[in-house]
């Protein structure tokens, strides 16, 4: 407490709180398991780009990486049902999510996120960055300011969670979106790679210790060369599956 600060410590008290509180849930099409996977792969590359960017203290950034897609969960625990036929019909577009989420519940979960974090009380610049971290290039949110610098921060951070659970084909642009996006807060494209590679250590490690799941990330700097492949194999696979699903009815 005397190193990090009070607040710090209860901002990183309360993500696990949250974590510890909603492994579950009625929600049948909201992946629980993923979720919490990707924010645990969010939190730990933002605390490391927190630290070499020297943008933020690196413990707030993991306790917003953790719970800036609160909105997500929130959802899916005050509505069950309804979130997951609105899940369902958005097959997986992230475009349709939030239209479908803004004509079932008024709002999406980027505005439902933000007011969360407003009433449990995180500082005004984390609550405005976990807003716009999908799309920081919204003009509501100028680019040049500290809240813009944080959502480029936390939109990095995702695109490696989501990296992290990819399959093998799609790791390749992800990657890519990474790097640009780091690029526009000085961290170089090399560095994204080792940042990007201590973060999935870290994300192992911590998943072992808080029994999230984790997989195996391969070194970002290999990924482009896995990629190549990868596309072909997952479409034997997906056959491999078909007709194994046949043999058995």
């Amino acid at each position: 407490v005397v190193r990090l600060g009070l607040r710090t410590v209860w901002q990183v008290a309360l993500g696990f709180s949250v974590i510890s509180n909603y492994r579950r849930g009625r929600c049948k099409k909201f992946d629980y398991d993923g979720y919490w996977s990707h924010s645990l792969a969010s939190a730990v590359a933002a605390q490391r780009i927190a630290r070499s960017t020297r943008l933020t203290a690196p413990e707030e950034a993991f306790t917003c990486g953790l719970l800036c897609q609160t909105g997500r969960l929130a959802l899916a625990c005050v509505f069950p049902e309804a979130y997951s036929h609105v899940i369902e019909a958005a097959r997986g577009d992230e475009a349709e999510l939030l239209n479908l989420e803004q004509s079932t519940f008024a709002l999406d979960h980027r505005e439902f996120t933000a007011a969360i974090l407003q009433d449990w009380g995180l500082p005004v610049l984390w609550v405005t960055a976990a807003r716009y971290q999908e799309d920081p290039d919204d003009p509501e949110l100028p680019p040049d300011g500290a809240a813009g610098k944080l959502a480029l921060l936390m939109n990095v951070s995702q695109l490696f969670g989501a990296l992290c659970l990819a399959l093998p084909h799609r790791r390749h642009a992800l990657r890519e979106q990474m790097a640009a996006q780091a690029a526009r807060i000085r961290v170089a494209r090399d560095e994204v790679f080792a940042l990007g590679n201590a973060s999935a250590r870290d994300w192992t490690t911590w998943g072992s210790l808080l029994d999230i799941k984790t997989r195996t990330v391969p070194p970002l700097e290999s990924i482009e060369t896995e990629s190549q492949t990868a596309e072909p194999r997952a479409a034997e696979d997906a056959e491999t599956l078909r007709l194994l699903a046949s043999t058995n009815h």
